[in-house]
């Protein structure tokens, strides 16, 4: 039977795809010498929390900053188009445009503004462009769409679909949607009847409502649940609140929330033999092809958030641990494929989804 909570739908999902992968495996001995070799001083460097150099008015404006970068983070399948077009990977590009908007407006993102957004001010905001100037013959130009419109169009379709979904709900922003939702006094009525703050409350309300945080995909005619993006923004909040504003955000149940796979995890458990791949499968990854949405797709993001379920309680069994949880390991891993080496390992990309 599938659990009402979220995260623990995550962790059975992620067990269930291990047990049934057919070329994505999980290697034990490489877990241990992973963590033989893992230093202390570069684990906290790489795992320490991220502030951005922006000036709120109040906690529900920053809360609104969090929500939208999370909503809007996908886009690595573009990764490539984005570094030749805008010398910026998929993240960078929306943290660029987010701040930019964010600056743009006094900071007041407000979903009436999102929701009327065209998509000529995303192409421009985010500085991803649409079109493009070709030769038709000689001396003659014109211009067609390129690569990266899709991009655009995904950005603005969840943006308006969501903002128009908080608008409804009688919301002005995301912020106030989310103060809400945590508000302590309405916790006695809750499904979980806890009288501490959940992640999973909040998850479940947002999984529920926005259909770009309902990360999930059928495997082998069985429902796996991922959940990337909503999984971060709990994370983010609780990282960025939990010590101010502890009533609302200090979530504890924060151990349960896993790791937010995307394709920069795979690639970082592949690079330290955690995650071993078929032939068949690691010829089309170095090949540089699309991996489509599929059976492959899903075992390397899933089996990247079982790789990493095991490695934490490994770890949490030796003496010489400091990985306090999935959270923070994500953090550490995801900032880890950006060193050198790592970065060279073919990522798969999967352009058809707005999950990562």
């Amino acid at each position: 039977m599938v659990s009402d909570n979220p995260l623990q739908q995550v962790r059975e999902s992620a067990n269930w795809v291990n047990e049934h992968s057919e070329n994505v495996k999980i290697n034990f001995d490489k877990i241990n010498e992973f963590l033989d070799n893992l230093k202390k001083d570069d684990y906290e460097s790489k795992s320490s929390t991220v502030l951005f150099p922006l000036n709120y008015s109040n906690s529900q404006q920053e809360i609104n900053f969090w929500f939208l970068l999370d909503l809007i983070n996908f886009g690595s399948g573009y990764r490539k188009e984005l570094h030749e077009a805008c010398n910026r990977g998929a993240y960078e590009t929306i943290c660029y445009g987010l701040m930019g908007m964010f600056l743009s407006q006094g900071g007041k993102l407000t979903a009436n503004f999102l929701s009327n957004m065209s998509l000529n001010d995303v192409s421009q905001l985010f500085n991803i462009p649409t079109q493009e100037e070709f030769e038709i013959q000689a001396g003659i130009y014109s211009y067609r769409d390129t690569p990266l419109k899709q991009l655009v169009q995904s950005i603005h379709t969840v943006l308006k679909e969501s903002s128009e979904i908080v608008l409804k709900l009688g919301f002005q922003d995301f912020g106030d949607w989310i103060w809400s939702i945590t508000d302590p006094s309405k916790r006695s009525s809750s499904s979980s009847s806890s009288t501490t703050p959940l992640a999973s409350d909040l998850i479940k309300i947002l999984v529920e409502t926005i259909p770009a945080f309902n990360d999930q995909a059928i495997y082998k005619d069985h429902r796996i649940f991922i959940f990337k993006k909503v999984q971060l923004l709990a994370a983010d909040l609780y990282r960025r609140f939990k010590d101010t504003i502890p009533d609302r955000f200090n979530f504890t149940d924060i151990n349960d929330v896993t790791v937010f796979t995307d394709n920069v995890l795979p690639a970082v458990l592949r690079n330290f033999g955690i995650l071993e791949v078929s032939k068949e499968l690691e010829e089309r990854l170095n090949a540089g092809g699309e991996l489509l949405p599929g059976n492959d797709e899903v075992e390397l993001r899933v089996q990247a958030i079982q790789a990493c379920i095991e490695i934490v309680s490994i770890a949490k069994k030796r003496t010489d641990n400091f990985i306090k949880n999935d959270v923070e390991f994500d953090y550490y891993l995801w900032t880890k494929g950006k060193d050198g080496a790592i970065r060279k390992v073919e990522r798969h990309y999967t352009k058809k989804t707005i999950f990562y």
